[in-house]
C-alpha cells in the first residue's frame, strides 16, 4: 500500500510541476509506456482496495 502512496505522490509532483511552468516553456516529456502502465495498474489495485472497504 505505501508503495501505490509513493507513486501517487511521484505522479502529483510530476503533474505539479508541470502545470507551474518551473521548467520554462518548455513541456515535460510524456511518461515512459511502463510507468504509466504501472501507473494505471495502482490506481486500479487502489481502486478495488476502497471498494473492498
Amino acid at each position: 500500500m505505501s508503495r501505490a502512496k509513493s507513486a501517487l505522490r511521484l505522479a502529483c509532483l510530476v503533474v505539479c510541476l508541470g502545470m507551474s511552468g518551473c521548467g520554462g516553456d518548455e513541456t515535460p516529456p510524456p511518461l515512459g509506456e511502463e510507468l504509466q502502465q504501472q501507473i494505471e495498474q495502482e490506481d486500479k489495485q487502489i481502486a478495488n482496495e476502497e471498494s473492498a472497504l
